[in-house]
This record gives C-alpha cells, sequence and structure tokens, in this order.
C-alpha cells in the first residue's frame, strides 16, 4: 500500500490468473510514448498474455507486480532472473498521462526494497535506453550506477545503445 500523499491510491498487486483479462486490456492500451521507451514494438495476443501470467505464477525466477491506481492498471514491475544474490529489473507505465506523477518513483522504492528485503538479494541491475533521460534520473536518483554500455548494429537507431545500470544493497536502501 501507498502512505506517499502525493502519489494518490497507488498499489503494487502480484500478478494472478485471475488478472489475465484485465492485464490483457491495459497491455492493448499501452500507447506509443510507453512504447517507444521499452521498445514494446509488438502487440500480444490473449493466448500469448495468458501462457506469459501463468508462467510467472509457477516461476520461482520471475515476479511480476501490476501498478494499480484505484481500479486501473497504471504499469508494471518484473523482476526477473532472480538468483539467490540478484535480479534483473524493469518497469512500464503504460500511459504518457501517467509519467512524472510519481507512481514510477512508488514502484521502485517499493520493489528495491522488496528485492533487498524480502528475497534478501545483493543487487539488482537494469536496462534503459539512453534517450530515456528521465528514467535514468529516478534510477540515478534511487543509488543507481551505470556500469557498462552495450552497442549493437544490428539494432535500429535509438535502440543500438543500451545503458547497464546497477544497484547494490547497502545500508541507505
Amino acid at each position: 500500500m501507498n502512505k506517499d500523499k502525493d502519489v494518490g491510491p497507488i498499489f503494487l498487486l502480484p500478478i494472478e490468473k485471475s488478472d489475465i483479462n484485465k492485464y490483457y486490456n491495459a497491455i492493448k492500451e499501452i500507447d506509443e510514448d510507453a512504447r517507444y521507451y521499452t521498445k514494446t514494438l509488438s502487440e500480444f495476443t490473449f493466448k500469448q498474455i495468458e501462457e506469459y501470467v501463468l508462467k510467472i505464477e509457477k516461476s520461482s525466477s520471475r515476479k511480476l507486480f501490476l501498478i494499480t491506481l484505484g481500479n486501473e492498471y497504471i504499469g508494471e514491475v518484473a523482476l526477473s532472473d532472480i538468483s539467490h544474490e540478484s535480479c534483473h529489473f524493469r518497469i512500464c507505465i503504460y500511459k504518457k498521462e501517467n509519467f512524472s506523477k510519481g507512481y514510477g518513483n512508488f514502484a521502485l522504492k517499493w520493489i528495491i526494497k522488496y528485492a533487498f528485503y524480502t528475497l534478501n538479494l545483493s543487487e539488482i541491475e537494469l536496462e534503459v535506453y539512453p534517450f530515456n533521460k528521465r528514467a535514468i534520473g529516478l534510477y540515478e536518483k534511487f543509488g543507481f550506477k551505470e556500469t557498462n554500455r552495450i552497442f549493437d548494429d544490428s539494432n535500429i537507431s535509438p535502440y543500438n545503445e543500451i545503458i547497464i545500470m546497477l544497484l547494490r544493497k547497502n545500508n541507505n536502501n
């Protein structure tokens, strides 16, 4: 539950089988800005979404949380490649109208605590495109540091460069 007064009634809920229909409808509505920043270029079928959710429910190496505002799914936060020490992180806010309202800040703060203190991991890694300045600023605010840049000439610009960032558990998290 959210206790940050400036954000509103926002929650992170673990995805469940009962969420599939509503999740699918939310995914269908991802706008062009969210697609641009996350390189979500394809459309997903209901069957693909259903299989994805069922796979996550059974997995010990993946967690998906829906970012909810009231009754609406406005985004998601995922941890993947969860091992005994680390994981990979990604976030997506589905619509531009919900950008820069504190929802990503709230979700990131919550997922860091979850990864470090519930899962007892020691580091979180993420990938971000250099043009996503807003996201990079948020990650840096929470202590993520750039560790590498990957250049891939097989991808079309602006997706041919990826920044790898890492956050290690310390007393400040």
